[in-house]
């Protein structure tokens, strides 16, 4: 009796422990999803004037293009966190 009952408990313990490690990891995670999202926040409202200001035809197109792609970013990361009921505090 006394060997399952420690049994338990070590394995109680590791449990805790397994727990807490997957929450650290999880919470990692998720400060560098936001912390992505930020940073394609900030390109999708800088970006429209840097193609505004532009004279070459090829960087306004390839502006444009990263544009469009920064969007779709931003629509996926937005999708996921709604997914997970997680709140981006901006």
């Amino acid at each position: 009796m006394k060997n399952e009952t420690h049994n338990f408990r070590k394995l109680h313990i590791n449990s805790k422990i397994e727990k807490s490690k997957s929450n650290t990891n999880c919470n990692v995670y998720l400060d560098e999803l936001v912390r992505i999202y930020n940073e394609e926040k900030s390109l999708n409202a800088t970006l429209p004037t840097k193609i505004k200001n532009e004279n070459n035809q090829e960087i306004i197109e390839a502006l444009t293009t990263h544009l469009i792609f920064t969007q779709e970013h931003l629509l996926r990361l937005e999708d996921f966190f709604e997914s997970i009921n997680y709140k981006i505090n901006n």
